[in-house]
């Protein structure tokens, strides 16, 4: 741990204790990984985790990411001209991968929880908070957990499920390491609360129908439109039968058509199958979620993650994870994205920025043969941007960017396609209840897909009349005025119709820019630079490409479009 020692030196020799500012510094989060992130109106915050790099001799080290990072989100940039503000953490803050963060709106602050120690003693419950809408970070340690409502010496966990409202930060399961344990972990079950405006922590025991009660490596969004308060969806990760557990195995991944549901206004747990293109089971992925604007969908978005050794290093080019699923409610329906990136990703962090846009940061090449993963990033900065809306990774960061509004195959689906589910329970049934509207294809952009999350409610009876109407005033209107001035103001109401058209289309249209962006973030700069490691670094195991038959470790089968 020297490299790590004499980085901390570096970071702290002003030896304040105070945090030091680089301003205007840019951003480079490749071969870096287990990062979190949260993002306010204004700002993306990246926290904690740790990054890699090679000495002049090709030797790779790990450090600690002892900052807290600061992106503007007001103004469009690229991947290769994004700016950052870089705080150093104070002295006393322990350093963790994957801590947990969240946004306490009632206070407006950033707060960070748990957490993977680097010192297996490190391990109290703790919470960490600073002021949000500033790129000023002060962190400020706050009232432990284990003394507002957890128990005494609660662990923090990490690769939990967790997300939060606008008065509750849900947490779900997790991992913790016993001392001298690892790789062996301790699995957690059960929800974890924090009660933002009582300020206050819960613990209650989840009761998840047909499923293990232990979680690790999960993902969970919130959708508010469903129900009195919302439902919390989890989907992935690992699901032990006990919480004994082994780090990065992927032994008991949890299959993706296997979607957990918790009704926040009763308090209630469900398990729901999802039909569609099922994505592959994963580990160490990411997750985000959006409602249209119409209120009628809620989309989860994932990206990446990882299995284990053996089919992570043999499956470099499964587009189970190089490309993007999205599940979308009511329907319980997984989509595939055709928009594809150059290299499996894994533990990296994922986060909403602007209205319909996922950032990705980080992570780490699971795919690689080099030590650690350590390799060129095919992004620059190691970050791309995907737009939810065109369901498709692109060039920049649009802050400009228009309302979400479901991708045009989730919309053709609800229009054309849609089969209701075989839910598990009648609650179920009933708050997910869907009716395709009429006349589906009514308003169509020029590109033939729909301008909104659902068609306009219309019937025969009301089309006739105004079709009468209009019949009537073009008949008076060619006799009084004749069939010159007819033509003219027909042409002139189409005109305007056309342009009221344009402007109720929720499809995105990028603005035009005076800089020159980068090339896709998914396609690697052919005029940059690549780094060559020396050949002395030991690398991974290789495994034959084929796997054998009784491969306890092997990827469960996947793929198939379930009806």
């Amino acid at each position: 741990m020297e490299h790590e020692q004499l980085y901390l030196t570096q970071q702290r020799e002003n030896g304040s204790g105070f945090p030091v500012s680089i301003h205007g510094s840019s951003l480079d989060c490749s071969n870096a990984n287990l990062f979190p992130a949260v993002a306010t109106d204004d700002l993306l915050y990246i926290a904690g985790g740790e990054m890699y790099e090679a000495d002049s001799t090709g030797a790779v080290s790990m450090y600690y990411q002892a900052s807290t990072i600061a992106i503007d989100i007001t103004q469009s940039w690229s991947n290769q001209t994004v700016g950052a503000t870089v705080v150093q953490d104070p002295d006393g803050m322990i350093f963790v991968r994957q801590p947990l963060l969240f946004y306490d709106k009632p206070r407006n602050k950033v707060s960070r929880y748990g957490g993977w120690p680097y010192e297996e003693s490190d391990f109290p419950s703790i919470l960490w908070s600073f002021t949000a809408g500033t790129n000023n970070v002060n962190w400020k340690n706050e009232t432990s957990p284990s003394l507002d409502g957890l128990s005494n010496n609660s662990p923090g966990p990490f690769a939990s499920a967790h997300t939060y409202t606008d008065t509750t930060y849900y947490n779900f399961g997790g991992n913790v390491v016993p001392p001298g344990e690892l790789p062996s972990m301790t699995v957690l079950s059960g929800l974890v609360t924090r009660n933002l405006q009582a300020q206050s922590w819960a613990n209650s025991t989840a009761d998840l129908p047909n499923q293990s009660p232990y979680r690790t490596q999960a993902r969970m969004v919130h959708a508010p439109n469903f129900g009195g308060k919302g439902f919390l969806v989890m989907v992935g990760g690992e699901s032990p039968p006990t919480e004994a557990s082994t780090y990065e195995t992927g032994s008991s991944l949890t299959d993706m058509a296997t979607i957990t549901l918790y009704d926040i206004e009763s308090q209630t747990w469900f398990t729901q199958t999802a039909t569609g293109d099922i994505p592959p089971p994963r580990s160490e992925f990411c997750a985000v979620g959006a409602a249209s604007s119409s209120g009628r969908h809620f989309e989860v978005f994932v990206y990446g993650g990882s299995t284990n050794n053996t089919y992570d290093l043999n499956a470099a080019d499964d587009e189970g994870y190089l490309n993007v699923y999205t599940l979308s409610l009511p329907a319980f329906r997984w989509f595939k994205s055709n928009s594809t990136t150059p290299a499996r990703r894994a533990c990296h962090t994922c986060s909403v920025i602007g209205k319909r846009q996922m950032i990705s940061v980080g992570g780490r090449l699971p795919s690689s043969l080099q030590a650690l993963g350590y390799e060129q990033d095919p992004w620059a900065s190691g970050i791309g941007v995907f737009d939810m809306t065109e369901f498709a990774w692109v060039d920049h960061y649009d802050a400009a960017a228009k309302d979400y509004v479901s991708p045009d195959v989730v919309k053709a689906y609800y229009q054309n396609n849609y089969e209701k589910p075989a839910f598990s329970d009648p609650t179920l049934a009933s708050v997910f209840a869907f009716t395709p509207l009429a006349n589906s294809s009514n308003s169509t952009s020029p590109n033939g897909s729909n301008s909104s999350d659902g068609p306009s409610k219309s019937s025969s009876n009301t089309g006739a009349i105004v079709g009468g109407v209009v019949g009537g005033i073009a008949v008076i209107a060619a006799i009084l005025f004749g069939v010159w001035f007819f033509l003219r103001r027909r042409k002139q109401q189409r005109a305007r119709a056309a342009q009221q058209e344009s402007e109720s289309s929720e499809l995105y249209t990028k603005p035009q820019y005076t800089e020159e962006y980068s090339p896709p973030v998914f396609e690697a700069d052919p005029s940059a630079s690549r780094s060559e490691l020396d050949s002395s670094i030991s690398p991974k195991p290789q495994f034959v490409a084929e796997l054998p038959g009784d491969e306890q470790q092997q990827r469960p089968p996947h793929g198939a479009v379930r009806k």
